[in-house]
């Protein structure tokens, strides 16, 4: 099950963490976000929601990844950009297996099994996929990639319904999602069927 985005308000006498410098241009230094990563995610998830250009949402939407890959442990982000590393070279096994260890090591830490998804995916083995994705979402609810990869694989499994549900939540949190909106536009025919 695909969990609700759960985005935080800021309240205009509470607006919340103030962002590290750069944040609002996607760049980030890691050492800068340790103490209130919760609180500085909730923070850029609003600003992504409310982005009035797909420009500005995709500078946000950079600076929420490098949040997301931002462990807290050293070792750890060296491991995940490690396995990223694997990923993008399609040797999958390796980063399996690195994943492995970082979701064993930091199993709180989300991105770890989110990038753990994504091999599987790769792989094509979709039901390991999905169970890494539902647990990104059980300890990030706002986290647009796992949304979208559970979306998609829904899709492939012809569960046109779900996948289009499962996308019009990373509209929830990610409004300007070209790639979510263009995929709803085309299961809303299929699932709803055309316009009169």
């Amino acid at each position: 099950m695909v969990c609700a985005p759960t985005l935080a308000r800021a309240q205009p006498d509470n607006p919340g963490p103030s962002l590290p410098p750069g944040a609002e241009d996607g760049v980030i230094d890691p050492d800068s976000i340790a103490p209130d990563r919760d609180a500085l995610l909730d923070t850029l998830y609003q600003r992504l929601q409310q982005a009035e250009s797909p420009e500005r949402a995709k500078a946000v939407a950079q600076s929420i990844e490098r949040v997301w890959r931002s462990s807290g442990s050293p070792s750890i982000d060296l491991l995940l950009a490690r396995a990223m590393s694997l990923i993008s070279a399609e040797e999958y096994n390796l980063a399996l297996a690195i994943l492995d260890t970082v979701v064993i090591s930091e199993p709180e830490f989300a991105e770890g099994w989110s990038q753990r998804a994504m091999v599987h995916f790769q792989k094509r083995d979709f039901r390991a996929a999905l169970r890494d994705l539902r647990r990104v979402l059980a300890l990030d609810p706002n986290h647009y990639r796992a949304m979208q990869g559970v979306a998609v694989i829904l899709n492939e499994f012809g569960e046109k319904e779900r996948a289009l549900k499962a996308y019009r939540r990373v509209l929830e949190v990610y409004p300007l999602k070209k790639e979510a909106r263009d995929a709803v536009e085309e299961l809303r025919r299929d699932v709803e069927g055309q316009d009169i």
